[in-house]
Order: structure tokens, then C-alpha cells, then sequence
């Protein structure tokens, strides 16, 4: 497993509550509505990623340690009027002289933040990565760990599933279908590697292992190629949103094979029938026998297919004073 989260420590989540998790290889996170589910697999995204930080700033401070005892860590950071001038020269002596010219702005606006009372703070907003410091809603991200996640959120792809956009070519596509395409154009630029035939082989197997039921079956090569019959192929727009929806997430878990990132998944049943369900953990497994996954869910199907030892309700990784 080339990326493994230990255990996550979030502070002061909406400034109410303090998390703590400790992580298996597989995790399925449970919990009622508006508990802060997502805002924790979204915390992990924002802090894997070079923006964004919308969940950040729902927390005091978020802390994500991996088993090598490397961290990425965002908290608030108190400095004083009078080190502030030294602490921005520290940053600059790390940047080169074409760096300090591109981010001299950067350095402006984190200065004029940075010396303002903390009152003022919440009405301002400044996202800047300045000498391999990220800075977010005057929080500092340091980093001494980097991680590769794939996001896939149900709830945008059954929205992306029906929003329409036309190409230049004049086709009407959905923007899942578009994001289907993208995902097996970088699939297909694993081809190289010496494990692409075995992933592809796996990937076709487990997409095929839903689809059988609906008569249907899917081969993935340069393209995707899709029959209803042994005979009559049909076009990926013809599928049904739950089916283009696993099509995109498996896609997602076999990339996430080759670049060793952990898969965040945000309520991934939604438009998937019970059976499908029940079998997602096995099949995304089966696929992806590597990468760590993180799953935010409402459905106990999850996990009843051998899974149970896998899932945990957030009020238990609540930390009580």
C-alpha cells in the first residue's frame, strides 16, 4: 500500500466537537445528517490538494498522520506584530529571485492579513502557497507528506449525470459522460506499465459483474464499447445514470491503482440498486487490491457483504471532554 493514513485529528469542528479517527485500509464512516461526515473525507481532499478550503476553515486545526509518522497539518498560526516582518523574510529566503517577483503579490496580501486583529479575520478570505507553505483563511497547511487522493462524489455525478453541454462538434454529452472519457484517456496512458493488462482485465470483470443483470456488458480498450446483446452495441448516453455511475467509479479506483492514491468516496450508493450495493466494496477491492479507501455513507448495504468489521459511526470517533 503506497499511501496509508494512520489516523486523522480534527479540532474544533464547527466549533463544537473534536475528532479523532484511527484508520484501517478499508473505512466506512456512518452517522446521521449534518454530523459532519463528509466535511471530515472533505477535510482530507481539501488537504491533499493545492487549493481549496472550504472544510478547512470549519475547524481549528485538522492533523492527518500517516503509518511512516509523516503529517500534513492545517492550524492557526498566532504571530506577533513584531516577528511578522522576520517570519515573511524567512519565507522569502526560501524563494528564488524569479519566485519572490511572480509572488511578491502573495506576500503583500499575506502581510496586510497576517497584521490584522484576529476580529477582522473572519471577514477576509486569502489562499496562497508561498515557499511550500499553503495558507488558508489564516491558517497555515505545512506539509512533511505528500498524498494522491481520487475524490468521487455520487451526489455531483448524479447532477453531472443529467447536466447537458453541447461540444464544439455539435454532440450533446453529459458532463459525466465527459468525465468517463477523461478517466479512460488516463487509463489508457497507464498502457506502458506492466500491470495494465491484468487492471484492464479485473476493471472489465467487475463493471460486467453489475451489468450482467441488466443483459448488458462492457468492454474498455481505446475507448468503451457497450452491447446490450451479443450483437447490438449502444452508445454510453443510452445507460442509466446508476450505470454510467459505476462505469466513472471504477474507472476512478483502477487509476487510483497506478498512482497510489487513497479513494474518498462521498455516499456512493446513491442510484445504485441494493444488489450493487452490497457487492461495491468486493468489486472496488478486487480492482484496486492497493489503495486505501475512505467511505462516507447512509446505506448498511455497504457492509454486508463481509465488511462489517469495516465501518464506524462518527459519534464514536467523537472525542468527549
Amino acid at each position: 500500500m503506497k499511501a496509508y493514513i494512520k489516523n486523522i485529528s480534527i479540532k474544533n469542528l464547527f466549533e463544537r466537537k473534536n475528532i479523532y479517527w484511527n484508520l484501517q485500509d478499508i473505512n466506512v464512516l456512518v452517522g446521521k445528517n449534518g454530523a459532519g461526515k463528509s466535511t471530515i473525507l472533505n477535510i482530507i481532499k481539501e488537504m491533499s490538494h493545492k487549493d481549496g478550503a472550504e472544510n478547512i476553515s470549519k475547524a481549528s486545526s485538522s492533523k492527518i498522520t500517516f503509518t511512516d509518522n509523516s503529517f500534513i497539518e492545517s492550524k492557526e498560526e498566532i504571530i506577533k506584530q513584531s516577528d511578522l516582518e522576520h517570519f515573511i523574510s524567512l519565507i522569502k529566503e526560501g524563494l528564488s529571485k524569479e519566485q519572490k517577483i511572480n509572488q511578491i503579490e502573495k506576500i503583500e496580501s499575506l502581510r496586510n492579513f497576517l497584521s490584522q486583529k484576529n476580529s477582522d479575520k473572519k471577514n477576509h478570505i486569502i489562499t496562497a502557497k508561498i515557499g511550500g507553505v499553503k495558507f488558508h483563511k489564516g491558517k497555515i497547511l505545512s506539509k512533511i507528506s505528500d498524498i494522491k487522493t481520487q475524490y468521487v462524489s455520487t451526489i455531483n455525478m448524479n447532477a453531472n449525470s443529467i447536466n447537458e453541454i453541447k461540444g464544439s462538434d455539435g454532440v450533446t454529452k453529459t458532463i459525466l459522460d465527459m468525465e468517463i472519457q477523461k478517466e479512460i484517456l488516463i487509463f489508457n496512458g497507464y498502457k506502458t506499465d506492466e500491470r495494465y493488462i491484468s487492471v484492464e482485465s479485473r476493471l472489465s470483470k467487475a463493471i460486467n459483474s453489475f451489468f450482467k443483470e441488466c443483459g448488458k456488458s462492457i468492454e474498455i480498450k481505446e475507448d468503451i464499447s457497450i452491447k446490450k446483446s451479443r450483437s447490438s452495441k449502444i452508445a454510453l448516453r443510452d445507460l442509466s445514470s446508476g450505470e454510467r455511475q459505476v462505469i466513472y467509479i471504477f474507472l476512478k479506483v483502477a487509476n487510483s491503482f497506478f498512482d497510489g492514491s487513497i479513494i474518498l468516496m462521498d455516499e456512493p450508493e446513491i442510484s445504485l440498486h441494493l444488489s450493487w450495493q452490497e457487492k461495491l466494496i468486493s468489486e472496488i477491492r478486487y480492482v484496486n487490491p492497493e489503495s486505501q479507501i475512505i467511505i462516507v455513507t447512509h446505506s448498511p448495504a455497504i457492509v454486508m457483504n463481509g465488511w462489517m468489521d469495516k465501518f464506524i459511526d462518527i459519534s464514536d470517533i467523537e472525542v468527549k471532554e
